[in-house]
């Protein structure tokens, strides 16, 4: 008697791993994603509560300063505008990675109507979304009805 598989076995083993891939890959996907909608909710919570932070820093120490941009040299969230006294404050205590993928934060300057220039902070995820945030009254504001679906 001979070992080994038949050519009907084979056929049928490749069947199921076929149909079992077409299931299992959407959802990886999928997943990846949401990790990187849920990576970047954590930050943008962390940004949100470090900006009331220094904004009440600032007003306990006498300072009204407002608070004028999140980034530094291009990166989003590195350091605050000066305050009164011409201090720095780090927002979070980590560098977030360069943007040059799905998953991340850049920031990009942009030159409205009344020719003031304002920080756009731009967040990637998925196969080319994005969600875009700005400070305006030391409020960090955006529209993502992707972050809004996981508040």
């Amino acid at each position: 008697m001979k070992k080994g598989f038949t050519m009907v076995e084979m056929v049928m083993v490749i069947a199921v791993l076929g149909i079992l891939s077409t299931i299992a890959i959407p959802k990886m996907i999928g997943n990846v994603e949401m990790a990187e909608v849920s990576s970047g909710l954590d930050i943008l919570q962390t940004v949100r509560s470090a900006i009331s932070t220094e904004r009440n820093r600032r007003v306990v120490s006498g300072d009204f300063t407002p608070i004028t941009t999140l980034s530094a040299g291009g990166k989003p969230f590195d350091y605050f505008n000066e305050n009164s006294r011409g201090k720095k404050n780090k927002i979070l205590s980590y560098p977030l990675p360069s943007c040059n993928k799905s998953g991340c934060w850049e920031v990009v300057t942009s030159t409205g109507i009344d020719s003031k220039s304002k920080e756009l902070y731009i967040f990637h995820y998925g196969e080319n979304k994005t969600c875009t945030f700005f400070l305006q009254d030391n409020y960090f504001i955006g529209d993502c009805p992707i972050l809004k679906s996981y508040l």
